[in-house]
């Protein structure tokens, strides 16, 4: 998934390819399959979390890019980069504040895992629609995210479950 990603990193910069919108999906799936992955480690008792932090506050530097990146360029909103600019920076901060508490990350990091690894994959079923047409105009870079979400909250209440 996170070679994907980097793939549509690099496809959304080349000549004659140039999409923000692909640009903006790679960056958005990296830093959920990254931060899904760093997750693992917060089982442990002692976590450095230099790392996990500095990509965070890159989602919320890259979120803010989105949103005015369109409006320096083209003097007016871009509708799918505003969305998934704002999306990146609340999510971006959820995680900073999320960090400030290691003993919450520890007790939590299997739902956090799970959340970020289906996120990534959401992202990455947005690009996949997009670039293929599947659905008609914006509907491609929107229904992903629900139906996606659907199946975070089903597998996240069926942890809660078990733990009660």
């Amino acid at each position: 998934m996170l070679l994907s990603a980097f793939s549509a990193l690099v496809v959304s910069v080349l000549p004659n390819h140039k999409s923000p919108f692909l640009f903006s999906i790679g960056i958005f799936s990296s830093y959920f399959l990254i931060s899904g992955i760093l997750s693992l480690r917060y089982k442990r008792k002692a976590v450095r979390l230099s790392i996990d932090k500095i990509i965070t506050y890159l989602i919320c530097i890259t979120g803010f890019a989105m949103v005015t990146y369109p409006i320096i360029l083209y003097s007016k909103l871009n509708l799918i980069l505003t969305v998934f600019g704002l999306a990146s920076i609340v999510f971006g901060l959820r995680d900073l504040s999320r960090l400030k508490n290691v003993k919450r990350l520890r007790k939590g990091w299997l739902k956090l895992h799970l959340g970020k690894m289906t996120g990534g994959y959401i992202a990455a079923v947005s690009a996949f629609f997009v670039v293929n047409q599947i659905l008609p105009s914006v509907w491609n870079w929107f229904v992903p995210t629900p139906v996606g979400s659907i199946y975070i909250a089903y597998w996240i209440n069926k942890l809660n479950k078990k733990r009660v």
